[in-house]
């Protein structure tokens, strides 16, 4: 990988100062560093051209004029970046794919990093993870606010530990939680070992074990007032609501007669899911309840639900047919939406079925609301 670096003026834009090195295929770059004066068009044709090559850029030395938006999910094999040192706007976007870490300038005003992590400049807000970084994350003793929810949506992070020190968050056995360990943060994704919540947890966030595929059994201390355990799967305490299906289990499963409720996502992005059995007990599907169980090819509907909420089965793309029994009253928007291999909604009740076709027949509809049902009802 040869470094390339160019000098921006008032009248020479990158595209120009990259041909006047002698490059004429700005896409056979992988690594760049640009200093001078940075517009948004300079980062335009770094998007525009360099998506698929470049792995380093190095902005450290730029002043940047004109450039409101500033990154967007693009450059896909990028994995270290230098930001601007006057870099001082936060209205970027730094989820690239495959970026192991951040860097910037000790000097700069707003922002700091450490270890490859981007903070605000006293460390008290983490703002973003590079997503490919690898391993174990120590958390600094200042960190007190994580500014987005998935912030952690790292597929290599494998164990947190917060700094003891800290006021305001707490870790054990690499999960992260509020300081009096109340609250579950984040189990991460890589973690290879049951998810053991202590007694004192009485709240997790929905996100917090999303799409984690090597996490396959819950462990719930047996003193916890609000969660328990059974068979690995994590329900209330009185295990009559499902909260969460673990992610990383293979094959088909049949939820217990003893359950009445299911809770919100509880199995959203369990991809090895092949078969659903929803029991007679259950009389509500909720939002998201399956999205993104890609592996997912038969589900049993019971006549007892009556309602299928939104986005149910989003993203569903092993699901070929699906057949609504009479008691359902209500189907909520986009309860199919992406499942591309879905050939058939039966519906049993003939004036429903009249009114809606087979999802590979919606040539009425625009291509991007096949597979959708539209907020449906027969009451």
């Amino acid at each position: 990988m040869t470094p390339i670096s160019v000098h921006l003026t008032s009248r020479i834009r990158l595209e120009q100062a990259i041909k006047q090195t002698g490059i004429t295929d700005p896409a056979s770059i992988e690594h760049l560093t640009v200093t001078g004066t940075f517009t948004q068009k300079d980062f335009d044709f770094i998007e525009s051209c360099m998506d698929m090559t470049l792995e380093v850029l190095d902005l450290g030395g730029v002043t940047i004029r004109d450039c409101d938006f500033f990154f967007s999910h693009k450059l896909s094999r990028l994995t270290s970046y230098v930001l601007p040192d006057r870099l001082i706007k936060e209205t970027i976007s730094l989820d690239y794919p495959n970026l192991s870490s951040f860097t910037i300038h000790p000097d700069n005003p707003v922002w700091a990093t450490e270890d490859g992590v981007l903070y605000n400049k006293k460390k008290t807000i983490l703002k973003h993870f590079p997503l490919m970084k690898q391993g174990d994350y120590f958390m600094p003793k200042p960190v007190r606010y994580i500014k987005r929810a998935y912030v952690f949506d790292c597929l290599s992070l494998s164990s947190i530990t917060v700094h003891p020190g800290n006021p305001y968050l707490a870790s054990e056995n690499g999960i992260l939680f509020n300081k009096a360990k109340t609250k579950l943060i984040k189990y991460p994704y890589q973690r290879q070992c049951a998810c053991i919540i202590p007694a004192s947890v009485t709240e997790i966030r929905h996100e917090s074990f999303y799409d984690c595929r090597n996490l396959t059994d819950f462990e719930v201390h047996p003193d916890n007032p609000v969660f328990a355990s059974d068979g690995g799967i994590l329900y209330n305490k009185d295990t009559n609501r499902m909260i969460c299906y673990p992610p990383g289990r293979q094959g088909d499963y049949v939820i217990p007669d003893s359950v009445t409720a299911i809770g919100d996502m509880a199995f959203e992005s369990c991809r090895g899911l092949t078969s659903i059995t929803i029991p007679r007990s259950v009389s509500k599907i909720r939002s998201w309840e399956f999205a993104g169980c890609t592996g997912l090819t038969s589900v049993v509907i019971p006549d007892s639900v009556t309602e299928i909420e939104k986005c149910t089965f989003n993203q569903c793309t092993g699901l070929a047919s699906v057949t609504i029994p009479n008691s359902i009253i209500k189907i909520g928007e986009g309860a199919f939406y992406e499942t591309t291999g879905l050939t058939s909604i039966a519906m049993p009740n003939k004036d429903v079925e009249e009114d809606c076709k087979p999802v590979n027949h919606l040539s009425d509809y625009e291509e991007e609301y096949i597979g959708k049902v539209i907020c449906w009802s027969n009451k």
